[in-house]
Order: C-alpha cells, then sequence, then structure tokens
C-alpha cells in the first residue's frame, strides 16, 4: 500500500530535494473556489499545507469524484508559491489513489501556510483565496528552481535573493498593512534571461515579469459605462514562441498605447496584470490586463516569435457552427454596401453599418455566400471592392432569423499576399464567367456596391425615375454605384467651399428617435453691420467654410461631373475647409500665393479613387438631368491597383 512521505511538504515549500520524483501527501478537506479550482489542506505526517488546483485541471474532477473523505494524492507536477505571506502548492498535474487509512489530525501537525511575519489559523489562510486571484501586480522574489516539477534533463536554476518581505507598502490593500504578492520558483529559461514565456503566467504569477510578444490582431476601442463612470478599453492577441495570450487595455492606458500598438510588430510588456479568462470572451486559461502604469517597449524583429496564422474554414461549415464561435475565413467580396448610419434607440448614439457579401468555392453547389457585418470605423475606413480577396481571424458568427453571419474579426486583411489569395481570385473569375448570379446579401436593395464604368452608370441612369413620379416598374428615385475614375483639376475661377451657418439646430431624425442635434450649414451672407445671416434667420459674428466643388471625373469609356461635398474634400486633401479658404484667396491677390494652392490642389487631383456615387434626376432651367454626388472617395493604393490588374490577367490568361 503507498505510504505518505513524511515531511515533503517543508521540502515542496522550501525547494528542497525531495525523496522521490512523484511525493505522496494526504489530501484531508477541499473547498471550491469559484468553478475551476478547489482550495486543498494537504499532510503528510509531520506538516500541513494549503495546495491549490490549476484552473481547469484533471486533479480537481478526480478529487470531486472521491467526496469529501480523506485521500492519498501523489503529486506530479507543481510549484512552489506565495501570497501575502502565506505559502502554498499550486498543483497542475496530480492523481487521486484512493482513500487514506491512517490519518493524522492536522491541529496536531506543524502549519506551513502562515503568515510570515504572525501566527495566522490555517482556515483563515485559506479563506484568502482572493488574495491569489485578485492580487495587484507587485515586486516578487524568485525562488530556488524545483528539480521535480522542471523538464527532465534541464539545468538547475540558481536561488535569488528574497527582498524583505516585511517591508510596508504605502497604499497597499494587504493585510497586516502590506501589499498581496505573490513569489513562483522560476523556470530555466526565465532564470536565463529577463523574459517570461506566455506559458508561464498564471493567475498565481505575480512579481516582477517581462514578456516578449508580437501583436497578431488589435481591436477597435470601445466605450462602456458602468456604475464607476465611462471607461474605454481595446484588446491585442500576443503571441510568442510558448504561445498566445489575450491582453486588454483600459482607460488612460488606451490613450497612451493604441496607436503605438501595431500588428505584427514585437514589444516588451511589464506592469500587467495576469488574470483567469472568461471562457466566454476569451480563449486559454489566463488573460493579460494593462493600466496607464504599464510599461512597453518597441524591440527589434525577432523571428523566432512565429507571425499570425489562420485555421481556415469553408463558408460552408461555418454556416453550421453555433453562434458566438470564433473562425477564421478566407472568402472573395463579391457584394459591398455603403455604409449606412443611424442612431441607436438604445444608447442614442450615432452607430455606422456595412455589409460585405463573402463567397467561397465550398459547398455542394460549387460555391458558399455569407454576410459580413463591419460597424463604425472599420465600416467606413476600408476600401472594398468587388473581387478583393479578404482573410478574417476571430470572426465571430452571429445568427438572426436563422441566418449566420460574420462580425467584429479580431483581424482583417485585405488583398494578402499569399498563395490562396490568387488562387480565390481566379476561382472567383472563373464563377462570374459561368454566368451564375449570386443575390446582393443587404436589405437596402439601393446600395450595390458591383464596380462599374461610367459608361455603364449612365445608361443604367436612364433608368431613374422623374423628380416627383411615381415609382414602378423597376424603377427607382436614386441610384448607387461604385466607380474606379480618376479625379480632373480642381476649379480655378471659384472657390471650392461656401461660408455656412454654424448654429445649432435641431436634426430632422424620424419621430421614433429621439430629439438630436445638427449644424445649420445653410449658405450665409454678410450684412452691413458685418453680421451673417442664412435663409434660416440665424444669426452669427463669423461664419463656418465647408467644401461644395464640382469637377470632371473619368475613366476609359467616359466622363461625367460630380458634386463633392465637405467630409469628401476635407479626406483627400487633409485640411479643414477654413485653412483651404486663405491659401485659395491668397493665390488670386497675386504674389507668391499660386505655387502653395498649386502643391495643395495636387493631392487630389489627378488621382485614381474608388468613388461611391449617388444618381438622381432633377430639373436644372426647365430640362431634366442626372446630377451625381460623391458619398466616398477612397484613393487606390498603386499596390493594390497592380494586384487587381495581375489577378485580372492571370484569370484571363487560366481561361
Amino acid at each position: 500500500m503507498a505510504q505518505v512521505d513524511v515531511g515533503v511538504l517543508r521540502a515542496i515549500l522550501n525547494n528542497e530535494e525531495l525523496p522521490r520524483r512523484q511525493p505522496i501527501v494526504e489530501l484531508h478537506t477541499w473547498k471550491a473556489l469559484g468553478t475551476d479550482r478547489l482550495n486543498c489542506t494537504l499532510v503528510d505526517g509531520q506538516n500541513v499545507a494549503r495546495g491549490v488546483t490549476q484552473a481547469g485541471s484533471a486533479v480537481q474532477q478526480a478529487i470531486e469524484r472521491m467526496g469529501h473523505q480523506p485521500m492519498l494524492l501523489s503529486l506530479q507536477r507543481w510549484t512552489a508559491q506565495e501570497t501575502s505571506g502565506t505559502p502554498f502548492m499550486l498543483i497542475q498535474e496530480a492523481s487521486v489513489m484512493g482513500p487514506t487509512l491512517n490519518r493524522a489530525q492536522p491541529h496536531e501537525l506543524n502549519n506551513l501556510s502562515r503568515r510570515a511575519v504572525s501566527e495566522v489559523p490555517l482556515t483563515q489562510a485559506m479563506n484568502s483565496a482572493s488574495d491569489i486571484s485578485e492580487a495587484p501586480t507587485q515586486p516578487g522574489p524568485v525562488l530556488a528552481d524545483n528539480i521535480y516539477s522542471r523538464p527532465y534533463g534541464a539545468p538547475a536554476v540558481a536561488v535569488a535573493a528574497a527582498p524583505d518581505m516585511g517591508a510596508a507598502v504605502p497604499g497597499s490593500g494587504g493585510i497586516l498593512g502590506r501589499a498581496p504578492e505573490v513569489r513562483i520558483a522560476s523556470s530555466p529559461s526565465a532564470a536565463n534571461s529577463n523574459i517570461t514565456p506566455l506559458k508561464m503566467l498564471t493567475a498565481y504569477y505575480g512579481g516582477r515579469w517581462t514578456i516578449k510578444a508580437r501583436v497578431l490582431t488589435k481591436s477597435d476601442v470601445r466605450k462602456f459605462n458602468n456604475s464607476r463612470g465611462e471607461g474605454q478599453l481595446f484588446k491585442v492577441d500576443l503571441k510568442d514562441q510558448s504561445g498566445e495570450m489575450s491582453a486588454t487595455f483600459f482607460g488612460r492606458a488606451v490613450d497612451k498605447y493604441y496607436n503605438m500598438l501595431k500588428c505584427g510588430q514585437v514589444y516588451t510588456f511589464q506592469k500587467g496584470q495576469v488574470k483567469a479568462a472568461n471562457k466566454r470572451y476569451d480563449s486559454g486559461d489566463f488573460v493579460l490586463s494593462f493600466e496607464e502604469h504599464a510599461d512597453i517597449k518597441a524591440v527589434e524583429e525577432d523571428t523566432n516569435i512565429p507571425r499570425i496564422s489562420y485555421d481556415f474554414k469553408p463558408l460552408c461549415d461555418v454556416a453550421n457552427m453555433p453562434p458566438e464561435t470564433s473562425v477564421d475565413v478566407k472568402a472573395v467580396v463579391y457584394s459591398v454596401q455603403a455604409p449606412f448610419t443611424f442612431v441607436a434607440k438604445t444608447s442614442n448614439k450615432e452607430m455606422t453599418k456595412r455589409e460585405i457579401g463573402l463567397w467561397d468555392p465550398s459547398g455542394s453547389s460549387g460555391h458558399s455566400t455569407m454576410e459580413l457585418v463591419l460597424w463604425n470605423e472599420r465600416a467606413v475606413g476600408t476600401d472594398f471592392e468587388i473581387g478583393a480577396v479578404v482573410f478574417l481571424k476571430k470572426a465571430r458568427i452571429s445568427e438572426f432569423n436563422q441566418m449566420k453571419s460574420l462580425g467584429s474579426p479580431a483581424q482583417l486583411e485585405l488583398h494578402p499576399d499569399h498563395e490562396d489569395s490568387f488562387l480565390l481570385m481566379r476561382k472567383f473569375k472563373d464563377f462570374q464567367d459561368s454566368g451564375q448570379q449570386l443575390a446582393s446579401p443587404s436589405k437596402f436593395s439601393n446600395s450595390s456596391g458591383q464596380r462599374k464604368t461610367i459608361e455603364e452608370c449612365k445608361q443604367e441612369d436612364l433608368k431613374l425615375a422623374s423628380p416627383g413620379a411615381m415609382m414602378g416598374g423597376g424603377e427607382k428615385g436614386v441610384h448607387k454605384h461604385t466607380v474606379v475614375a480618376t479625379l480632373t483639376s480642381m476649379p480655378t475661377d471659384r472657390a471650392p467651399y461656401y461660408s455656412s451657418c454654424p448654429q445649432q439646430v435641431e436634426s430632422n431624425a424620424p419621430a421614433s428617435r429621439h430629439a438630436t442635434m445638427r449644424i445649420c450649414n445653410k449658405k450665409v451672407s454678410q450684412r452691413e453691420n458685418g453680421e451673417w445671416t442664412c435663409m434660416g434667420g440665424h444669426v452669427s459674428s463669423y461664419p463656418e467654410f465647408r467644401y461644395l466643388c464640382r469637377l470632371n471625373v473619368l475613366d476609359h469609356t467616359d466622363q461625367m461631373e460630380v458634386n463633392l461635398y465637405d467630409d469628401v474634400v476635407k479626406n483627400l486633401l487633409g485640411r479643414e475647409a477654413r485653412d483651404y479658404m486663405a491659401i485659395f484667396e491668397a493665390a488670386h491677390n497675386g504674389g507668391e500665393g499660386a505655387q502653395p494652392l498649386k502643391e495643395v490642389n495636387q493631392k487630389m487631383e489627378w488621382k485614381k479613387c474608388s468613388l461611391v456615387l449617388r444618381s438622381s434626376k432633377e430639373i436644372w432651367q426647365e430640362n431634366e438631368r442626372v446630377r451625381y454626388s460623391v458619398d466616398s472617395a477612397q484613393p487606390i493604393p498603386l499596390e493594390q491597383d497592380a494586384r487587381q490588374m495581375l489577378g485580372d490577367i492571370m484569370a484571363s490568361l487560366e481561361a
């Protein structure tokens, strides 16, 4: 029959030599800590100590099956740790050998799990388990290596001197005026350098640690409200040679590090906190959190740290997966909807939504489709076009009215430089040549995003309904087109801006929405007394200036005159209309002002752009004509344009 190794608990907690590689102890009592850990009383015949099972470990289930009877436990993998001055053992792997018959009474033994500066009953120490998982990160010493818990054959780790454990930390929430502090045995790799592998970090790992990792993905900034007021956060996925872990930045850390952290780059991270993962939102057992005092530095590229990897699933399989599942997808864009802005009823905040149709060559019919939903900055900040290949990392599956869709990808890679990208483009081209049609996934039928030529737009707009006419027979009052065209010269005979009313007025939102305010923006004229007034009767001391210009755009088939408004021109020129006005007037007053105006205009003149056009008929001087307005204009990078042309060439060669 198995025998308890007398005195082994003291040897384990002091990192001394053990009688065998898998010592045996008695487990007398245990208590659940949340849903994934147990707090245990361990006995070795001479000593009693505290043990905590690692989150999600198999030994927890084995102990629970034995019930609350004393049992023998064979320890296989563990670490000696300390929280708030209380030594304990983190049990990572162990096996239950059965009930124990000859057991000692814990109150008659030497209690090893007690405070360093005062005697504390074991029950009190065991009830302070929250000190472990909730303890803020504090500097902690490194203990001697455990020769039985490290990998077989690994070199020993030197013992580091421990600092004064009795020193008080001002403002700390720990018992006896000291900050909760965690100590853990060091691994060989951590001892030989200052870098801690991600897989070594657990909720019990405190003290000073530094990780070196690559940023794989970065989310948008999310605002939230709770009992403490407004807050903000964003998430990243980190990867090093040992594995991956998610990290969340809160509060001022968002302002400090959001723009600094770039996907694909390597950084060192310090002064963070390790917490148990929320299985609903996070993968893995633990996550990191960083506040404003975090210390993050960019470092040189490390080729030993893997880059982002995908585990692609075909769309036909995604359709059968449960909602809230995260999945990697590679697909071709077959439908692009214009961004749609609305006011949310619950929060009364303006939100922007965009729907993208995805296609891949999977399924019994030879192809599958699914909708990708993007929100806010991603909805307007990405230039999608028909035929573009997209790789999605950790896209979340949603379901509405029994229809699956994808959304909130952790990473979106458009036009990836990968052999799968060209293969998908060729297969999509073959599908188009086959003559099969795909229905747009959007509920907004007037927002088709398929690329057209200017000639095709004009032909389609012959079917536009006349102003004030009853629409029927397939007629629409407004058409939307996506066109790739070149912007010509800015007008020089008239100012491409106007003076507008800056007064706040109530918006024309539907009655179902809450009342919101907007700027009047009507054209103003100046009175003799110097005041400015608009047709709405608003009076202001000085106007605002907004862009409004008309110019020609052209492609290889035709040209057309379009109207560009404030947001579009401001995005293209990169400056406010007020600043442009000063440059424009200086150029028309003679002198040396012409050259600065020319340099500013060159930022948008003769640029190839992807334009979203809105067309409608109007009556002008008793004649009916089609009016074209530009809703958005995104310059096309030369690399992206070259990839598109290369894909077309390769597809034609395969034909």
